[in-house]
């Protein structure tokens, strides 16, 4: 009953697994520069999974009634997953504007501050 219930929840588990491995992926590597990878390998995963779920079909129940896998709980997920992947690439587009307007000033020289010690 076990495995049954494991394959229904199958598409969030494969999220969940994505998403933690990302984080780690994320920490141990040099950030900024990996930040569009990442970002684009998210909205790619989040379209799959959107996919997956929407060519599934049937009402399935899991875990005694505890997970309900029907027409309108997939709709939502493709929804939900949909309006992630878009915000996210919004986010991304905005950040990437912000860095080119500061990009000078980066690279500018500060002022000194002999006053501190």
């Amino acid at each position: 009953m076990i495995s049954a219930d494991l394959n229904i929840i199958l598409p969030e588990i494969v999220i969940s697994v994505f998403a933690m491995l990302a984080l780690i992926f994320a920490v141990y590597t040099s950030k900024d520069k990996l930040a569009g990878t990442l970002t684009w390998a998210v909205a790619g995963v989040f379209v799959l999974v959107s996919l997956w779920i929407a060519g599934m079909s049937g009402n399935n129940t899991a875990f005694n009634g505890m997970f309900i896998d029907d027409g309108f709980a997939r709709f939502a997920k493709v929804i939900n997953f949909s309006e992630e992947t878009s915000e996210g690439l919004r986010i991304k587009k905005i950040h990437l504007s912000l860095l080119e307007d500061i990009q000078p000033y980066m690279e500018e020289e500060l002022p000194s501050s002999d006053w501190v010690e």
